[in-house]
Formats: C-alpha cells, structure tokens, sequence
C-alpha cells in the first residue's frame, strides 16, 4: 500500500456504498402499511356454458328382442296440404341445336406464341384463338387437351379426339 490516507479514504467510499445499498433494501421492504387493493370480483358463469350439448336422438324403431311380435309403428296420418293451381309453364323460346363440333389440336403461333385450336364445326376445319367467336360458339379457354365452349350461354368443354 503506497499511502494509509488512500486505504482509509476507500474505506469510507465502500462503507458509504454499503450503506446506500442497505438503506434502499429496507426501504423497499419496509413496514409501511400496505394499501388494501379493490379487486373486481367477476361474475361466475354458469356452468352450462361448459357442458357440451347432446345432439344425438335416439331411433327406437327397432322390435324388442325379448318381446315375440314384431315393433309397429304407428302410422300419423297428415292431411295434405290444399294444392295451389298453377298456370301452364312458361314458353321457352326455341333453342338452336349446339352445332357439331370436333378438337383435332393446336397450333402455337412462332411469333407471337399465341395458341390457336383446330376444329371441325359443320364439316369445316378452322382454327380459332381463346375468346374469338364463331357461328355463336365462343372458345373461352383452350386447356391443350380439351377446350373450353360456351354456346348460347351455356359452358361446356370438348374433348381432343
């Protein structure tokens, strides 16, 4: 040790620390009268809330084993209902047949790599890109495989052949 002024002046520092950290230790912990706190009291829920409900119905048409005729179910007689006249169903304007339409294939385009399908429709080969219209027969979606049709609204799709 150089000097003794240096070891009793750290003496008292660490003395002082000491007492700072005991100080607020029972300060924290002291006996200060604890503030009663209010607690909301919840209200209990019933405990149907919890029971899990039973949706099962039992069918008891069945004949009694220990009994020697057979069950027999009473017949409920339910008067029928008073039929309500209707008029003649509506008139539907006349539909023309869906033409004969055959898928032979595609054909993509070098340039523009659009795809056109080739088919025969009233025995005339043609070819036809998605969305183009024909004879009233719209090309909606060509899947390679088959394509996708709609013929005076309804859709439908045609198979490769």
């Amino acid at each position: 040790m150089k000097s003794k002024a240096t070891t009793y002046w750290l003496i008292v520092v660490v003395i002082a620390l000491w007492g700072m950290i005991i100080y607020r230790v029972i300060s924290a912990t002291g006996n200060e009268e604890a503030i009663p706190l209010r607690m909301a009291v919840k209200a209990k829920e019933p405990l149907r809330r919890y029971k899990i409900m039973d949706t099962v119905s039992l069918v008891l048409n069945y004949r009694d084993p220990f009994a020697g005729d057979k069950y027999r179910q009473e017949q409920v007689i339910v008067p029928a209902a008073p039929s309500s006249r209707q008029g003649p169903p509506p008139i539907q304007a006349p539909t023309m047949p869906a033409p004969q339409v055959r898928y032979l294939g595609y054909a993509t385009s070098p340039e523009t790599k659009k795809i056109s399908a080739i088919i025969i429709m009233n025995n005339k080969e043609q070819m036809v890109s998605e969305g183009q219209t024909i004879d009233g027969l719209k090309l909606l979606k060509n899947l390679k495989d088959s394509l996708q049709v709609s013929y005076q609204g309804k859709t439908m799709f045609i198979k490769l052949n």
